[in-house]
């Protein structure tokens, strides 16, 4: 571009390579030069959106990413009775900005292809470089009051929810709760351990002490480092081109940002439940924990909607996106803790600890009915195994029916298994409302059958059949068909 376009935004990032697009969906005073604009609104700030979407167009690019709230004094201000408020220039921005991703999408189809946009609506640099400030110290300085102050973090989603709404019920933009959140507060045991694996050659660590600021590189980092305590915590900023770390202590934690994503999760589900919403994890041979990730079809794309870390210190290891804490908890997977601890990684002790936990996972995942694909990531490259792929296919069970016995069942009923995760055997319990023909059999997720338990004429009435699982560590469905119908169960084997 022969324009300057600096002065409407100096953080938007754009998936077309080489291209900078203006963030400001409110005003922002805080751009290079001191020059404030209106964001969108003015004419400026329109004319260089619609030219890095005519330039996506141009390009064939499917999608580009747009900050929302990178620095939350530009959308929010108070009230005249103190509430927190959007800022007067959001709304009509936001409409400006649909109205001309609208109108690229239709240059776009006409060339065969689609175009969509994500809204990141916070990033884990909030407030960079900005001190704290007086009028706002909940949205404000290097830790905002809204990741620690549950009442901040209210006030900061009921404000936003005219814009949640206005974004989450368009067809084609996700809404990314937050960019790299792991960097937000990072545990010093991780930081440390990233440090002693050459994973940050160039680090500096930067904390305030009493009014003074202590600077420290190299080697001189670790100490300060472990002086935090095996409870403290971090923030990282890297550098894109070089990959130097910066490091500064926070009061943040990992389950306080937990808390701000699932807010924000909350509020977005309550202003347009059929948002589609992720979480911008760092890319993934960037990443610094192990992952797993759900991915969901939608068309052609695939939508990331659940993502969570397994860690081996007790913390809790879910970050909220599409599905939220409490979907896992109605799944079984609500404050579970996942651990692969540090010792023998790599072994085959660390090997079936990975094993084990995938496939527990793969079992929750799979009950909860969840479609799509599911991912396991070695970011850390600690164990042999580099990349996994589940798909989730889930079958269309019937509402559960509570087992009895009763001689004269109400309904004909599948039960859970159990033990489930079991390596010893396991009990399938089911009843029957009437009499007839009865056939019970197992299969592997290939749809090969395994084993036929059984193929008779059976009574009405509770019956249980034991499974002796003399078959590989894995997931296993088992199907009960009658004369009229058909019900199929999951079940996890872990040898």
């Amino acid at each position: 571009m022969a324009q300057d376009i600096s002065t409407y935004s100096g953080h938007h990032y754009s998936w077309v390579e080489g291209a900078r697009i203006g963030h400001d969906f409110g005003r922002n005073p805080w751009s290079p030069g001191g020059q404030g604009t209106e964001g969108f609104v003015s004419p400026g700030g329109r004319a260089v959106l619609r030219q890095a979407l005519a330039q996506a167009v141009e390009a064939g690019e499917e999608r580009l990413s747009f900050d929302f709230g990178f620095d939350f004094r530009s959308i929010v201000q108070r009230g005249e009775d103190g509430t927190l408020v959007l800022d007067p220039f959001v709304m009509p921005s936001l409409e400006i900005f649909l109205a001309e991703l609208d109108s690229s999408h239709a240059q776009a189809q006409a060339r065969g292809r689609s175009l969509g946009a994500d809204v990141v609506l916070t990033d884990f640099r909030i407030a960079d470089r900005q001190p704290a400030d007086p009028d706002h110290p909940e949205v404000g300085g290097d830790t905002p009051a809204f990741i620690l102050d549950p009442e901040a973090r209210r006030d900061l989603v009921a404000a936003l929810a005219p814009a949640l709404a206005r974004l989450g019920q368009h067809p084609r933009i996700t809404l990314n709760l937050m960019n790299e959140p792991e960097f937000l507060a990072f545990p010093v045991a991780k930081a440390l351990a990233s440090l002693r694996q050459g994973q940050w050659p160039a680090a500096s660590y930067v904390e305030r002490r009493a009014g003074k600021v202590v600077v420290a590189s190299g080697a001189a980092v670790v100490p300060l480092l472990e002086a935090l305590g095996p409870e403290g915590h971090v923030r990282v900023q890297r550098d894109q081109h070089t990959g130097a770390a910066k490091l500064s202590s926070t009061p943040a934690r990992v389950a306080d940002v937990d808390q701000f994503l699932i807010a924000l999760r909350e509020g977005i589900a309550l202003a347009a439940p059929q948002a589609q919403v992720t979480v911008g994890w760092a890319d993934d041979r960037s990443a610094i924990e192990n992952t797993l990730r759900l991915e969901k079809r939608v068309g052609h794309p695939l939508t990331e909607v659940v993502s969570f870390h397994v860690y081996d210190v007790a913390i809790n290891p879910w970050h909220p996106l599409k599905t939220t804490r409490a979907d896992f908890a109605k799944a079984g997977l609500g404050d579970r803790q996942l651990r692969i601890t540090e010792w023998g990684l790599g072994s085959p002790q660390g090997q079936q600890a990975l094993q084990e936990a995938m496939i527990a996972v793969f079992s929750k995942v799979q009950q909860a009915g969840f479609e799509g694909v599911l991912f396991w990531w070695d970011a850390d490259h600690l164990f042999d195994y580099r990349a996994y792929r589940q798909a989730i296919a889930p079958f269309a069970l019937p509402t559960a029916v509570a087992l009895d016995q009763a001689s004269t069942p109400v309904q004909t009923a599948l039960g859970p298994a159990y033990p489930n995760p079991f390596n010893a055997g396991t009990h399938l319990p089911y009843q029957l409302a009437t009499p007839g023909p009865v056939r019970l059999q197992v299969y592997n997720l290939a749809g090969q059958l395994v084993d036929e338990l059984v193929d008779q004429w059976q009574t009405a009435g509770a019956h249980d059949i034991t499974w002796s699982g003399d078959r590989a560590s894995g997931i296993y469905l088992y199907e009960l068909r009658t004369s009229t119908l058909t019900l199929r169960r999951r079940m996890v084997l872990i040898k």
